[in-house]
C-alpha cells in the first residue's frame, strides 16, 4: 500500500513540477515577445504598448514566484560553499538541517505576508498606474507559489530529521 501512495505522489509531484516549469516558459516568451514588440513599435513606428513596461512588471514577479518552489524542489539554489563544503557527517547533517528551517521559516514570513499584502490591496481596491490592473490577484498568485514552497521545505526537513534528505549535492532532476 506504501509504495502505491509513493508511486501517486511521485506523479503528482512531477505534474506539479511540469505545470510550474510550462507556467514559467510561458511567461517568460510572454516577456520576451512584450519587450520586442514593444521596442520595434517605439523605434520604428513612435508607437510602444501602452502599458507594456506594467505587463512585464507582473509577469517578472510571477516568474519569481513561480520558480521558487522549483528551484526549492531540486535544491537548485545558489549556493556559497565555504562552510558546507568543509563538514562531514554529523556536522554536515545538523547544518543541512539549519539551512532548512531559516529557509522555511524565512519562505513561511514571505507567503504570510505576501497574503495580507493581497488582502489590503484587494479591499482597498488598488490597480496599476497605466493599465489600472488590479494588484491583489498578483500579491495572492505569489503568496500560493511561497506557501507551495513552505510545503516543500517542510517535506525536506522532515526528510532531513529522519535521515532520508539527499542533501544539496544531489544533481537536479531533468524536467520532461
Amino acid at each position: 500500500m506504501a509504495e502505491g501512495n509513493a508511486g501517486v505522489i511521485r506523479q503528482v509531484d512531477r505534474a506539479l513540477e511540469r505545470a510550474l516549469a510550462w507556467s514559467m516558459a510561458l511567461l517568460l516568451f510572454a516577456m520576451m515577445a512584450v519587450t520586442t514588440i514593444d521596442v520595434l513599435g517605439r523605434y520604428l513606428f513612435s508607437a510602444p504598448i501602452p502599458g507594456g513596461y506594467e505587463m512585464v512588471q507582473f509577469m517578472m514577479a510571477l516568474v519569481v514566484f513561480c520558480s521558487l518552489p522549483i528551484t526549492t524542489r531540486q535544491d537548485s539554489h545558489l549556493t556559497v560553499s565555504l562552510i558546507s563544503g568543509n563538514l562531514k557527517g554529523g556536522a554536515a547533517r545538523m547544518h543541512r538541517l539549519f539551512v532548512l528551517l531559516v529557509s522555511l521559516a524565512g519562505t513561511f514570513v514571505i507567503a504570510w505576508r505576501t497574503w495580507d499584502q493581497g488582502a489590503i490591496l484587494t479591499q482597498s481596491k488598488q490597480v496599476s498606474n497605466l493599465l489600472e490592473w488590479p494588484l491583489g490577484p498578483i500579491a495572492y498568485a505569489m503568496s500560493v507559489f511561497a506557501w507551495l514552497t513552505v510545503a516543500i521545505l517542510i517535506v525536506m526537513t522532515i526528510a532531513a530529521l529522519c535521515g532520508r534528505d539527499a542533501g544539496p549535492s544531489t544533481p537536479a532532476r531533468a524536467i520532461d
